[in-house]
């Protein structure tokens, strides 16, 4: 039996959202190298265009970044600029070092680390940086749109597997020019390593975007990164009052297109990595390039490896978060996610904010692994205890959001929590509205949150007026309606089974909705509904503990206080019928009634 929508009654009404379940999902990558010794077929490279290894694009293999200038200035020794895709050094050398490549490629794994480690430590090698890419781990990947990897891939998630997804090197001519892309970089005494950016970005997305902007936010030092930004056709806004956080906020003000990338401008964020953002972008909200995902890493010292991994694992934890990079900085945004999300932090602790927030409201998220590198030129601008001391602050204020009821999945983290207590009430009290009725037919759960009714039982119809809970729920194709409870989008009596769980005692006046309930139900429809029992000691001490433990608990917002008498009188003088009356520590009223009259139709 299908449900009558009065789309006249809906006050927003947004699509279903991406067929796909799952909110984070991490991907594996080609950034590490094999544990084993590997081969590939000798191809004679002289006089090809693409000398790839048996036949593949040599850029999944490696890639030479000179340091300064977007020109090979040594044509002779390295055959071709290798910063974009079609990466060719010459058969006859290995990047200057007098190493043929066929015994390099032939050798284990170690030893072409060891040699790339070498080269990086002779002259030359300080002006390059290698990013050494493994095929047969490639090969062996099951990650979704991780373009070269020439095999079929089972893609599995939560809700299992989604398709078969042939994976080819002609992949890039599948991404189609389709998205005008705005790269934010927000520098600072950065001029050296600009010009190299800039041509790496045009050279990388110019054949796969629609249109591209380079926007550079920077706090003038004269180090001539305006002229520099003149000279090279980008945007340039510059502020001397503007910090890290600030930067951003304004970047993201100035941006004109509706894809908005943010990465270092030091060179560590290769732009290979956003054509592969791209392939992503179009099933999600916001990407991150993460260090931590499997295959994901980063070419730093010791010490920086550590702090960076403490202070994410600290924020994580202390967040309840899913997301193992939160402090990295390459992402990239639909610009209706930078429209809803409110960011307050000022300083470098508002990469995390970002995330955060963004997975709080409901938005889609993906993390995709990629390989930090030292930056080019220049020292960094982080200052370590500063910088830790911010992550630590930040963290106490955003745990404060994520345990707040604006969170999208506060019921399911309620319903899934690590306390006992707050665990063995919220399952308590399902499981006593399930054992008293059951969703059968056409049922609406009004005012669901994320609860255990709206996600245990995929044919309930939510209704609920926070936009983030509907967008998280509509990730899986959950049905879920934007309307307010007293004035619901359903036609009269076409409804089966009603839940309404704790939701009147936030109301000024819970009447008109009241009038609502019984308006849409069916002759022999039935009604579960709860509340706080203020007829009982219990529960108003127990909001008291609340209030005096945790200030931002939600007790002080009941509006409405209702006893068991009043509950009974209010829905009975609206024509139904009392048949179950139980309590949960008697500070929780279960209140079951009936409308009168038989149905005219079964339930389907």
């Amino acid at each position: 039996m299908a449900l009558c929508i009065d789309a006249s009654r809906t006050t927003a009404t947004a699509s279903t959202g991406s067929a796909r379940p799952v909110t984070i999902q991490h991907f594996p990558s080609c950034s590490r190298l094999p544990k084993r010794s590997w081969r590939i077929p000798r191809v004679p490279s002289r006089g090809r265009s693409d000398p790839g290894p048996a036949g593949i694009p040599s850029s999944l293999w490696i890639g030479v970044r000179p340091a300064r200038s977007g020109v090979c200035s040594r044509p002779s020794k390295i055959s071709r600029f290798a910063s974009s895709s079609a990466i060719a050094p010459n058969r006859r050398s290995w990047l200057t070092g007098g190493k043929k490549i066929e015994s390099i490629l032939h050798a284990p794994a170690t030893r072409i680390k060891k040699a790339a480690r070498a080269f990086a430590r002779t002259a030359r090698g300080r002006k390059a940086i290698v990013s050494t890419i493994c095929l047969p781990s490639l090969r062996h990947a099951t990650a979704e749109k991780v373009p070269g990897v020439a095999n079929s891939a089972t893609i599995q998630r939560q809700g299992g597997p989604i398709g078969r997804h042939n994976y080819s090197p002609a992949m890039d001519a599948h991404l189609t020019p389709k998205h005008a892309v705005t790269i934010l970089l927000p520098t600072k005494r950065e001029a050296a390593n600009l010009r190299w950016l800039c041509g790496a970005l045009h050279e990388e997305l110019d054949p796969h975007v629609r249109e591209l902007e380079i926007l550079v936010v920077d706090t003038p030092t004269g180090d001539g990164s305006e002229e520099l930004c003149a000279e090279l056709g980008a945007r340039y806004v510059g502020d001397p009052t503007l910090g890290f956080a600030d930067a951003l906020r304004r970047g993201f003000q100035e941006a004109t297109h509706d894809i908005i990338v943010t990465m270092d401008a030091d060179g560590s964020h290769h732009p290979l990595y956003i054509r592969w953002m791209l392939y992503e972008i179009d099933d999600v909200d916001l990407v991150i390039c993460s260090r931590y995902v499997g295959r994901g890493g980063q070419e730093a010292t010791a010490f920086r490896y550590v702090t960076s991994l403490i202070l994410n694992q600290w924020v994580g934890t202390v967040c309840s978060m899913p997301i193992r990079d939160l402090s990295g900085g390459f992402k990239m945004y639909r610009r209706s996610v930078l429209e809803t999300i409110n960011l307050d932090s000022t300083g470098f602790e508002i990469q995390c904010e970002i995330a955060i927030n963004t997975y709080g409201n409901g938005f889609r998220l993906r993390e995709i692994p990629f390989c930090y590198h030292p930056r080019l030129e220049g020292r960094s601008k982080a200052a370590v205890v500063k910088y830790g001391l911010a992550f630590l602050f930040g963290s106490m204020r955003l745990r404060r959001y994520r345990n707040s009821r604006e969170f999208c999945d506060y019921d399911e983290r309620a319903y899934k929590s690590r306390i006992p207590m707050q665990q063995w009430w919220q399952r308590t009290r399902y499981r006593k509205m399930i054992e008293r009725m059951i969703p059968e037919g056409v049922t609406i759960d009004v005012g669901c949150g994320s609860g255990r009714i709206m996600l245990g039982w995929p044919k309930v119809i939510g209704i609920d007026v926070n936009k983030s809970v509907l967008r998280y729920l509509r990730q899986d194709e959950r049905r879920a309606i934007e309307a307010d409870g007293s004035k619901l989008p359903v036609l009269s009596e076409s409804v089966d089974r009603l839940y309404c769980a704790e939701v009147v005692e936030h109301l000024q006046d819970p009447g008109p909705m009241l009038d609502e309930l019984v308006r849409v139900m069916k002759p022999g429809a039935q009604l579960m509904i709860t509340t706080p029992n203020y007829g009982s000691i219990i529960w108003p001490s127990l909001e008291w503990l609340y209030e005096l433990l945790l200030p931002p608990a939600t007790g002080h917002k009941h509006h409405t206080r209702y006893k068991a008498a009043t509950l009974v009188e209010a829905l009975s003088s609206r024509g139904l019928t009392l048949l179950h009356k139980t309590t949960m520590l008697n500070a929780i009223l279960i209140m079951h009634f009936e409308k009168p009259g038989r149905s005219d139709s079964s339930d389907g």
